[in-house]
């Protein structure tokens, strides 16, 4: 596990800080770019934190305000919440996949009847607050919804 030194004090992995702490260290670091004309090296030495995070941050368009955000919601009861946790249990698989440092956590549904991968799909949409349902795919022989979510 690599650790980096975020304070004097603290070491941790920069994807571990809380949201907020990542967020004030991205707006940071585009502070000292803009106004001191520092580089994604000088400003990651200045802030004491991976030179790597900086250079996605200016260079690849990584940020913590697109990551931070993406398919939460709120960990309250609801119809809606109870029907995933039933579907997953019933036709559902939960699937952690690790590649390198990455982790993504993935809810996989995969059913005949397409009506009902689309209740499935209209039902994490309303939980999670999206605008437009997952896409529902097809296997050759099943329709298939994914979605990634660590929360759920």
């Amino acid at each position: 596990m690599n650790v980096y030194t975020y304070s004097s004090v603290i070491a941790v992995r920069i994807r571990d800080l809380p949201i907020e702490e990542r967020l004030k260290l991205y707006d940071e670091a585009w502070k000292i770019r803009n106004e001191l004309g520092f580089g994604f090296v000088r400003t990651a030495k200045k802030l004491e934190i991976p030179r790597d995070v900086v250079r996605h941050w200016f260079h690849h368009g990584r940020n913590p305000y697109n990551e931070s955000f993406r398919n939460q919601f709120e960990e309250n009861p609801s119809k809606e919440l109870s029907y995933l946790i039933g579907s997953v249990k019933g036709d559902g698989n939960l699937m952690i996949r690790r590649r390198g440092r990455e982790t993504s956590h993935r809810i996989r549904l995969r059913v005949n009847d397409r009506e009902f991968a689309e209740r499935f799909s209209f039902e994490m949409r309303i939980l999670l607050g999206r605008e437009t349902p997952h896409k529902i795919g097809w296997t050759g022989k099943q329709h298939k919804v994914e979605v990634c979510n660590h929360q759920l």
